[in-house]
């Protein structure tokens, strides 16, 4: 009887603990200037088949297997970029079918916005000059 108990009392602690987990992981995440098209598009909200932020992390800032693409507030170059994002480069695949031109230089403006707002850390991104 004793046994019983003692495995009801793990299934609820792990019951318990599940829970715990799935409200921590549907806390909702904030992202800078949530209502620029371009930080929608880098975090998969306006396409979803589109989630920059998953290699490059939420902010730009680069991840293991992917540069980071913010710096300090300085601005992105626009052609090295959309010609980067379109062709790919390294492990990145080539977004030439899947954005327009304009979305590229849409996520661009957000994370120049983003460095700026001093929200993205620095990082060697493509650059040309300082604001």
């Amino acid at each position: 009887m004793m046994r019983k108990k003692h495995i009801g009392m793990n299934v609820r602690v792990l019951v318990a603990a599940f829970f715990l987990l799935l409200v921590g992981g549907c806390e909702k995440k904030t992202i800078p200037l949530p209502d620029h098209p371009g930080g929608q598009i880098f975090h998969g909200i306006k396409r979803s088949d589109v989630r920059c932020y998953r290699c490059h992390g939420p902010l730009g800032a680069g991840g293991p297997n992917a540069p980071p693409l913010v710096n300090n507030g300085k601005t992105i170059a626009h052609d090295p970029f959309v010609q980067m994002v379109l062709n790919g480069r390294g492990q990145m695949p080539p977004f030439q079918s899947v954005l327009t031109e304009d979305e590229i230089l849409s996520i661009a403006d957000w994370l120049e916005k983003v460095s700026v707002l001093g929200t993205g850390t620095a990082g060697d991104g493509p650059e040309k000059g300082s604001k």
